[in-house]
């Protein structure tokens, strides 16, 4: 089994548009399996022109108001964008040159455009909100939260938690779900769920779906299960058709919840 593509490991480009190589697949890596009804609430008499479903951000040049506990960790990340001193910014509270190899950081270069956009959400009703820095966006006709960063606190500490980048796409479900896809060429695309666990401030893996395509042109199809967070066997549980029928099963379990950051408003914020 080839490692996941949510480790910033997999470092070989992605390539999505390879996926059109497996439409006889049925799973196009741009189009989720599953697409859970929208949850977008109705227009207020305060909402803008702009359609209730993908909600312009709101501009704020002082977004870290008081009582936001992630203030340093914006400030720092800010920063770390318009003085790079590393691919990868993990916190204020981190040092890059001793982060572990299993750290998440969100990427710093590449994927910013003068700006990013935050909601603060408490995904697992625990009493203090995550950092979602993000965005919503329209996509084949599904409207999806596209995630580039996911933070919490831990003892006292901003913890980066999950992190999707150019090489990798990563999408909140609702409740404590994520679906991410990537590849690391043109020849092994892969697809994976989770669930956030609050114990341990992380991801856990709940499952991985992988396509590779041979030197003859077939592409076979893998299907590994998660136990305790991580993959439970490099022997896969199911392949083919039985391997698409089990990750279109869990991605639709994954997705029961109901995605509350739909429609919402989020806070847009200028790196300058």
């Amino acid at each position: 089994m080839k490692n996941t593509v949510y480790s910033k490991a997999a470092s070989a480009a992605l390539c999505l548009a390879a996926a059109a190589s497996l439409a006889s697949c049925a799973i196009p890596f741009k189009q989720p399996v599953y697409t859970a009804p929208s949850t977008a609430p109705a227009p207020t008499t305060e909402a803008t022109e702009a359609p209730a479903t993908t909600p312009a951000a709101t501009e704020d040049t002082d977004p870290v108001s008081a009582g936001n506990p992630y203030e340093g960790f914006i400030d720092g990340f800010k920063k770390a964008v318009n003085e790079p001193q590393g691919a990868w910014y993990y916190g204020p509270d981190v040092d890059p040159a001793s982060v572990s190899d299993d750290a998440v950081g969100i990427p710093t270069t590449s994927i910013w455009d003068g700006s990013f956009s935050y909601i603060l959400y408490d995904m697992d009703r625990d009493g203090t909100d995550e950092l979602f820095i993000g965005e919503e966006v329209a996509d084949q006709g599904d409207v999806r939260i596209n995630i580039f960063g996911v933070v919490t606190v831990a003892d006292g500490k901003c913890k980066v938690v999950a992190a999707g980048w150019e090489r990798s796409e990563l999408t909140y479900l609702g409740g404590t779900s994520f679906f991410e896809t990537g590849s690391s060429g043109s020849n092994f695309q892969a697809a994976s769920l989770y669930t956030y666990n609050s114990s341990k401030k992380a991801l856990d893996l709940i499952c991985t779906i992988e396509y590779e395509t041979k030197e003859d042109g077939k592409t076979s199809i893998e299907f590994f299960e998660g136990e305790n967070g991580k993959v439970k066997s490099n022997v896969a549980s199911g392949k083919d058709k039985e391997a698409q029928t089990k990750f279109e099963q869990a991605r639709k379990d994954a997705s029961k919840d109901k995605n509350e950051l739909l429609g919402k408003e989020w806070t847009k914020v200028s790196f300058k």
